[in-house]
């Protein structure tokens, strides 16, 4: 599931894209143009997504994310996520971390977090 931001000239600015895998909702990818950033876009897609989540029945929103960058881990946090102590992820966030690495995120540097909907 993808929504978009746009600009007053219905330009997109930004996106967030939800998937399902091992059937949690997770959001793989928040993207918000630098000179848009700052407005409150990349939160609204994130309440946006998490609405989705919950009517699609989900209790919980994951991501994964770099630990100790501003935008990212920091950024989550200030928005109701915290960090999943890696003794309690599931298998499927274990195979997630695993396709992650594999395309060059260095895992000692990525955190999983979740978010009550």
């Amino acid at each position: 599931m993808l929504w978009v931001a746009t600009s007053p000239r219905n330009r997109v600015v930004g996106f967030a894209l939800m998937t399902l895998p091992g059937g949690t909702a997770w959001l793989d990818q928040l993207s918000v143009l630098p000179r848009w950033q700052g407005r409150g876009l990349g939160a609204a897609l994130i309440d946006r997504t998490a609405r989705q989540a919950h009517e699609r029945g989900h209790d919980t929103l994951y991501l994964s994310t770099y630990l100790g960058v501003p935008w990212n881990a920091p950024f989550y946090e200030r928005r109701g996520f915290s960090s999943v102590p890696r003794r309690e992820w599931p298998r499927a966030f274990r195979l997630q971390f695993m396709i992650e690495n594999s395309h060059g995120h260095p895992p000692w540097r990525r955190t999983i977090m979740q978010r009550r909907v």
